[in-house]
């Protein structure tokens, strides 16, 4: 499948975000934790999901979609060693080891898959289960991990990791005594995590912070709704795409906080922005001016899934902007796509100088989730029509893109 995008197009009118891809897909991994029926509302039907969803299933796991949630029950649960196929491809399958381990004291699996933006290591995840017990095996491409007791223990990430920080917190909630997590990611994703660990019974405190606590219960019984927060991303997609092309957007039910980099980053731009409870109004005129220099950080500083989205709206904006990408290696895979749109983009290790330019229709491909809603946001800017292939990489991310930018009033086929 590809889309179709005639470019020039100002946007109108309102879209309602997501909940939270990073924040469902740990979710269902911290279910399998759970002695009971646990709802996530609101879930995207999006395929992270689904093969998230299948995972589950295939170790034991019953698993429905529903008009408004996808309904989980992992009570039965007969095996802890994960299908190889789809393990490999969803990075998010590793997030299961900490629930799994700290349940069933063993978890075998392959390395995960996801987005080739880069080396993404598990060795920090390693680190701080070894220190809560666990032991380790590989063989054929497949990694065992061992745990006959989990033991509170204090333990500082050397980065902080979003993931480690998140399968950490699943394996300290079951484990002996009191763990405490020190230079942990504060992604609200990870407040998330904690709020819905809680409601089912976890003694957890501190998310949102550098240091977390958890103090080991002997289990997690209860059956539970929860309603993720909004996708910070996809609302920093909409806001650029709006940015980019002009016009007039309201984006709902997200809370500004969790995107205040991005924010403050283009309020000052050709655009002006207004917040009304948890939505975000931009009224832009087109042709925005360069960013300057953009750093991406852990949050909550600028977060590397906006930085193809921002690179694609400076490449048809007016001057210079340098983009220094701090979190993954290979981010910047995108550009080579984006040059044959006309851009003016040089890449040198981690740094992306990026001359504005006028962009124009052309025959490009994605190659990653993000780098996908970089593609889309210059199709939409540009001067003809571009064919974008590879969209599949999108739909892993978001729920109805092409639904929500048609509704909107871009030109946009699926092909």
């Amino acid at each position: 499948m590809a889309y179709l995008i005639t470019g020039g197009k100002r946007l109108y009118g309102e879209v309602r975000v997501q909940r939270a891809k990073n924040s469902v897909l740990t979710l269902m991994a911290a279910s399998l934790m759970i002695k009971g029926k646990v709802k996530i509302r609101g879930c995207p039907v999006i395929s992270d999901v689904i093969t998230m969803e299948k995972i589950i299933k295939r170790i034991g796991g019953q698993t429905r979609f529903t008009k408004d949630g996808l309904e989980l029950d992992c009570r039965n649960v007969f095996t802890t060693t994960l299908p190889e196929k789809l393990t490999g491809e969803v990075r998010a399958s590793f997030f299961t080891v900490g629930a799994l381990l700290t349940r069933f004291k063993t978890v075998t699996l392959c390395r995960p898959g996801g987005c080739d933006i880069g080396t993404r290591p598990i060795d920090i995840h390693l680190e701080g289960l070894a220190a809560l017990g666990a032991s380790f095996s590989e063989s054929n491409g497949r990694l065992g991990i061992y745990a006959n007791k989990l033991k509170g223990v204090n333990f500082r990430l050397r980065y902080p990791s979003v993931g480690a920080t998140e399968n950490l917190i699943m394996a300290a909630t079951l484990a002996d005594g009191v763990t405490v997590l020190d230079n942990c990611a504060r992604e609200p994703e990870i407040k998330d995590l904690q709020a819905f660990l809680n409601s089912c019974g976890a003694k957890i405190s501190g998310a949102g912070t550098s240091k977390i606590k958890i103090v080991g219960v002997e289990k997690l019984c209860a059956d539970v709704e929860f309603t993720p927060i909004a996708d910070r991303i996809e609302a920093g997609t909409f806001l650029l795409c709006a940015l980019s092309c002009g016009g007039e957007v309201q984006v709902k039910g997200v809370n500004y906080e969790n995107i205040l980099p991005l924010i403050e980053k283009i309020k000052n731009n050709t655009c002006k922005i207004y917040i009304e409870n948890d939505n975000i109004n931009i009224k832009s005129i087109g042709r925005p001016v360069s960013f300057g220099s953009v750093v991406t950080a852990p949050y909550p500083l600028f977060p590397t899934d906006l930085q193809p989205q921002l690179s694609a709206v400076a490449c048809a904006a007016q001057g210079k902007t340098v983009i220094t990408e701090t979190v993954f290696d290979n981010r910047f895979g995108y550009a080579e796509e984006l040059c044959k749109m006309g851009a003016k983009m040089t890449v040198a290790g981690n740094v992306a100088v990026i001359e504005g330019t006028c962009l124009f229709g052309a025959d490009v491909t994605a190659k990653d989730l993000r780098g996908g809603a970089a593609l889309t946001i210059a199709g939409l800017s540009a001067l003809g029509e571009s064919k974008l292939s590879g969209v599949e990489h999108l739909e892993r991310g978001y729920e109805d893109l092409f639904g929500k930018l048609s509704s909107l009033g871009a030109s946009i086929k699926r092909v």
